[in-house]
């Protein structure tokens, strides 16, 4: 791994792009994040990566705020809709149920009626069994 930069050692363009996240995060130290801009002002190339990473990282924060940490979007005193209760709907509709199924819906409640028959034939036959070596000890002398 490599060593942090300090004054004397410049960043490499390899250590900056390694600390793309760590900037935008402002997690860097005094001395990195000098070393970090230095970097960036010595090579365009690698500038240009960083506002492209940044940008990114910034689109992806506002467009799914829960995962990004941040605050969902508020315009005007009103929250943006939650679509994935929609979306998943959809999907439910359209595989007839395969996906995103509601476990108490009508369909696992037949599932459930043929489980609870074959428990109760189960325990059936455990009782016959049962009642039959219990007649056959009985009828042994």
């Amino acid at each position: 791994m490599s060593q942090p930069a300090t004054a004397q050692s410049p960043m490499s363009a390899d250590d900056a792009r390694d600390r793309f996240t760590d900037a935008i995060d402002g997690q860097l130290s005094e001395s990195e994040l000098g070393a970090f801009e230095q970097a960036l002002a010595s090579d365009a190339e690698l500038r240009e990566e960083y506002e492209a990473y940044r940008s990114i990282v910034k689109g992806v924060a506002a467009a799914v705020p829960h995962v990004a940490g941040v605050e969902p979007d508020v315009r005007d005193g009103e929250q943006a809709p939650s679509l994935v209760p929609k979306v998943q709907d959809r999907i439910r509709r359209r595989s007839k149920g395969r996906y995103f199924r509601d476990r108490f819906s009508a369909g696992e409640a037949r599932g459930g009626g043929l489980t609870v028959l074959f428990v109760t034939a189960a325990l059936l036959m455990i009782v016959a069994v049962w009642l039959m070596l219990d007649n056959v000890a009985i009828l042994t002398p």
